[in-house]
Order: C-alpha cells, then structure tokens, then sequence
C-alpha cells in the first residue's frame, strides 16, 4: 500500500471515529438535558438553500431550543423546486442543476443532520404531482414581464423569483421587453421554484402548526416564500444573515409584507436606544469598532476600557489637512468644489429584496444618477464600485459605467473595486455621499458626513439621512448638494446611537462553536453546556427571539459579559 493511499485511510477511520464521538456525546447531552415533549411547542425550521453549514448554525439553536422545551423540525430541500441559489454559485454559466447534483446535496444536507440528530422531511413530502402541474402551467403561461408583481398565497413569488434570477445572472444586462429565450427559459424556472417552496411552506404550516419559522437571509426563492407566508399569517417569523463580525449574526423579524430589514430594529427598539445617549463606555466601544472596520482589521470583541486620549480614534474622525489634501491629488482633484462620492451596490445580490428603490433598480439609479453628474459640473463627483464585485461577477456597475459611458468628464472619477484607497481615508475626503441602502449610510453620518438615500434603507428617517422619496426630489437635492451642510452636533450623536445598535447590539456573536474553525465551525463538544438556559447569556436572547418573533438585541449587561470574556 502506497503512503498516499495509507493516509486516506487513516484520515477516513479518524474523521469517523471523530463523528462517532460527537453523536455519542450529543446524544447524551440531549437525553440528559432535552424538555421537549410530544406536545411541546414547535419551531420550524427552513432548509431549502441546500448549505449543510447553514443547516449546522441551525442545528447548533436547535438544540438549544431543544433544551428549553421546544420541539424544532426542519424542512430539507430534495430537489424538488427543480432550481436553487447553488445554480448561481461557482458554476460558471450553468443553467439549472443536473439530477445528480441535487443527489449529493441531500446527501451532504442528510449526512449534516444526523450528525447533529436532527428532525426533518423533505420538500417534496408536502407537495403532490398535481399541485407541480397547476405550479409549471402558471409558471409557463405568465407573461415574462409580468413575473415580477406575481403574487401566490398572499406572497410576492415573483420578486423572489427575480431576485434569484438576478443573482444567477451576476448582473448581465437584462432587457425585460425582449429577454433572450434561454434566459427566459431560467427567470421561469426560478419563477416556478418559488411557486413551489410557497407551496410546500403553506402545506408545513398547516400539518405542523409552528408557533414560529426560523430561516437564514429570508431572501431568494429559497428561504423568503415561509417567512413572509409564516408573516401574512399571523406566525413568528425570523430570519439571520452572517454579520462583519467574524461568528456574528444579524437575527431580524419580519415586521412588515412589504420589507425585511437585515440590520435594522423595530421601532418600538429603535425609540427605546433613542433615549438613552450613549455612555462614556458605549462611545469607546463604538470607535474601537469602526477604528478596526475601516482599517480592514479583522474584527473581535475585544475592547480597551480606558478613557480616551489626544490622539486616539475618535480625534481622527474629524478631516486632516495633509491626508486629504494627498488624497486629493491622488485623485486629480485640483479645486475646492465640493466633493460627493456615490457609493455603488452589488446589484445582483439580493437587491430586490424588498428594500424600497425610487428607481427601478440599482443599475437604472446608478445610470441616471452620472447622467445628472456630468450636467452638474460645480461638484467633484467619485463613484465607488463595491469591493465585493470583483468576486464572481460577470458584469459590474464598473461594466455598466463604461458602457453607458464612453468618456467621463474630468469632474466624475471612479474608483474601480480594486482600489488601493482606504474606505476611511475616502470617508475623510468626500462632504457628503449617495447611496440606496449601504451600510455607508450609518458610517459617514458618525463623521458628521451627510448621506442622500435614493428610497427607504434601515437607517431612513432617523433623523441623520437625506431621504429622496421621488427621483424629482433626489435630483433637485443633487442640484442643491453644495449647499447641504455637515450634520448638526446632535444629528451626529443620534447617528451614533443607531450605529452603536446596529454595530455592537445588533452583531450576534455565536461563542459555542469552534472558533479554530473559523465562522462555521462545529459545535464544541466541550461548550455543550453553554447550550442550557442561564448558561450563555446571548443564548437566552436568541431563542427568546426566535420564540416569540422579537429583534435579538443585546443589553448592556450582556455586552459587558462578552467583553470581559473575551479580554481575559
């Protein structure tokens, strides 16, 4: 036997006996510790994406509902939707996913929930043959133009359907009035799916009876049909993104049909951290954060309780002469004109979902929003196309802009997604920015920086945003842009106080994993009793959330815990 073929074998007896181990010590856990009853309440669980590390977070508060006496039961996608989000994932131009494909993803995704002793069925136990039929004649007969506004249960099927296609699409042009047959053909694959998953979430809701439904990112066709459905109903409906924060979340309810914000709060939360100014701690905490995010640190919980100094962060919020005056000419900005920085989305990643535009999309905002530029000449214009395109993207707003755009004048610049420019030293610079609903939003208003928003993001009328409600009104502010004046002493600590929320409240960070594992590690086997009640504080306040369909917000005494933890 050769060296190679003794070390495969070696690898795969330990990776078993490893997996044996975990089993073992999770069953007894469990038998030791679970108070979930044949009558005890349950929370449903969604797992149509088809990713074994988001059904292992899942797992991981599953069980920790487990042991405060509620029954949890997951929804496994089988293939049945026919279509998912991992089409458009590292496959290139595929177009829909082969049989075999979606045999080995149910096989990781049933291989991931045993591991963990999960409780689940598939996708396609809550749909017959004749429902598929009735979905693929509708999904066939709509006409293309009309996919986006379609409704089914009461759902908006036909936005997810597009906010999936788009995603496929990595933002390739798209022309809806003559839309090329072999991308039709997956619009309405996309579109039947999400008639599938509406379909199969109502028919859960009504054999299970959730007092709850638990989901990640609560957008696409693959995790936004249950919650909104679960929403309409009158059910608790929840759902969680990955934060900036290594091992952080973003858990949200849905408070409304017609929105699902990610970051934000509800207002009752929001009024609440409004009276309250930010203590001394709180503004240290606060600046750390944004010390480390800006400089592209990476990110931790840890956190220097001293009192601030000349010199440190929150001093350097405020403009440099040197540092800008050097970006400036970096930039061949040669004059004092105002200076605006439009800050462009990743239009193809979940911009539908359902925030509310004043344009038709990102692309059409960011077209006409140059084509106002080069008319107003008495401003220094930047647009900044997001880092994050440069992964994966076959066509991006830097795409789009030369494009559309031949030859700018030499008062628009662009900053391409490989920029070697510091965001904060551009933060520094610029007097004011645009933006539909990028986080910039909450940052530049904690410099005293002023942010126009072409529609309604998270952080919409707080009291520290320039909020357009009409493109009328977003161009007349553009015209005027010059005359917008930094943000009032005030505005600039209201802005602070929803940053703070939003940045250190609102990021929840998951300790009983392994963290040498990186974001999705495993549970670790020697924090299993961090799982109980009264344990592990932020535990307690995810499920609380998760149960009764609130914001999961941590309380000062609970961010004080975690910082003392962590800087032992």
């Amino acid at each position: 036997m050769s060296g190679s073929s003794f070390k495969k074998i070696f690898n795969k007896i330990t990776h078993t006996c490893k997996r044996a181990r975990f089993t073992v010590m999770l069953n007894a856990f469990l038998k030791e510790n679970s108070k979930c009853q044949k009558d005890s309440p349950l929370i449903l669980i969604w797992e149509m994406g088809g990713f074994p590390a988001i059904l292992r977070k899942n797992a991981i508060l599953s069980l920790a509902l487990n042991v405060r006496g509620y029954n949890t039961h997951f929804i496994v996608c089988d293939g049945v939707s026919e279509v998912c989000i991992n089409c458009g994932i590292g496959k290139g131009d595929r177009s829909v996913n082969e049989p075999k494909d979606c045999e080995e993803c149910l096989q990781n995704m049933r291989s991931m929930a045993k591991k963990y002793g999960v409780t689940y069925s598939l996708g396609s136990d809550y749909i017959n043959y004749e429902s598929e039929i009735k979905l693929k004649e509708i999904s066939e007969r709509v006409c293309v133009g009309e996919i986006k506004s379609y409704q089914y249960l009461g759902v908006k099927v036909g936005e997810y359907a597009l906010a999936s296609y788009l995603r496929w699409n990595k933002n390739c042009p798209v022309d809806y009035s003559c839309i090329p047959k072999d991308k039709e053909r997956i619009y309405r694959k996309y579109f039947y799916g999400s008639l599938v998953n509406a379909c199969i979430a109502n028919q859960v809701i009504i054999q299970h009876g959730p007092v709850s439904v638990f989901s990640s990112h609560g957008v696409f066709i693959d995790y936004a049909p249950p919650i909104f459905l679960a929403f309409a109903k009158g059910i608790n409906a929840m759902s969680w993104i990955s934060g900036y924060k290594i091992y952080s979340h973003y858990y949200s309810k849905l408070n409304d049909v017609d929105g699902l914000w990610f970051k934000g709060m509800s207002r009752q939360e929001w009024e609440k951290r409004r009276r309250r100014p930010l203590s001394e701690k709180e503004n240290r905490r606060l600046d750390k954060y944004f010390s480390e995010r800006c400089s592209g640190r990476a990110l931790s919980y840890l956190i220097e309780d001293r009192p601030r100094r000349a010199g440190s962060f929150d001093d350097s919020l405020h403009q440099k002469p040197a540092v800008v005056n050097a970006l400036k000419s970096k930039l061949g900005i040669n004059n004092d004109n105002p200076i605006v920085c439009l800050f462009s989305h990743v239009n193809w990643d979940a911009i539908v979902d359902f925030s509310s535009m004043i344009f038709e999309d990102a692309d059409k905002w960011l077209i006409e929003s140059i084509s106002k530029m080069i008319e107003l000449k008495d401003v220094n214009w930047i647009i900044k196309i997001h880092p994050d395109e440069k992964v994966g993207c076959f066509y991006s707003a830097g795409n789009i802009i030369k494009d559309k755009f031949k030859h700018l004048p030499s008062h628009i610049k662009i900053l391409e997604n490989d920029t070697e420019i510091n965001a904060y030293e551009l933060f520094k610079l610029i007097n004011a920015g645009i933006t539909i609903m990028g986080t910039v939003g909450v940052e530049l208003p904690m410099m005293g920086k002023p942010v126009i928003v072409a529609g309604q993001a998270y952080y919409s009328g707080k009291g520290f945003s320039v909020d357009a409600r009409s493109k009328e009104e977003y161009f007349s502010t553009l015209e005027k842009i010059g005359d917008i004046k930094p943000l009032t002493e005030d505005q600039v600590k209201v802005a602070r106080q929803f940053a703070y929320s939003i940045f250190i409240q609102r990021q929840i960070p998951l300790n009983v994993i392994i963290k040498t594992e990186g974001h999705w590690g495993d549970l670790d086997l020697d924090r299993l009793d961090e799982l109980l009640p009264g344990r592990d504080p932020v535990l307690d306040i995810i499920c609380d959330g998760i149960v009764n369909g609130k914001d999961v917000i941590l309380d000062e005494k609970t961010i004080d815990k975690i910082y003392r933890d962590t800087s032992g």
